[in-house]
């Protein structure tokens, strides 16, 4: 019973796998980088699953720690960096913000995951809780 259940999440995460690829595949341009996005480095998948999470959202732009997301929800969040007060405070903005300079670049998120979760502070793997990340708009 061990081995079909195996046996089952296997094709279900093959199943799931091949609809994202295919999806993905279809999509012309990604709305942060304005071109087409590349593959996403494998070795994502060492990252932890909220970490992946977050990265995803970011690549996406549509992340609930950037102050763009949050203030087309609620208008009475400023679309500022809390950092240094710059306008947008999108995903862009956290590889180019003066009061953090970093030599990545939104495409990082893409092609060096690791690096790009270490310099925004996300968790690195499951015992790390250390999210003091640069991108937290409220502090939280």
């Amino acid at each position: 019973r061990t081995s079909d259940a195996t046996n089952f999440r296997q094709a279900l995460t093959a199943i799931h796998s091949g609809a994202i690829n295919t999806f993905t595949d279809s999509l012309s341009v990604n709305g942060v980088l304005r071109v087409k996005p590349p593959p996403i480095a494998d070795v994502e998948l060492e990252l932890p699953r909220e970490t992946r999470v977050t990265l995803a959202q970011l690549r996406s732009g549509y992340c609930s720690r950037l102050n763009s997301y949050l203030s087309r929800i609620d208008p009475d969040i400023p679309n500022t960096c809390p950092a240094c007060n710059e306008s947008p405070h999108d995903t862009n903005h956290l590889f180019a913000c003066p009061t953090n300079p970093t030599h990545l670049t939104p495409f990082s998120l893409w092609s060096d995951p690791v690096e790009t979760a270490r310099f925004l502070g996300l968790p690195l793997d499951d015992l790390d809780d250390n999210e003091s990340g640069i991108y937290h708009p409220n502090g939280d």
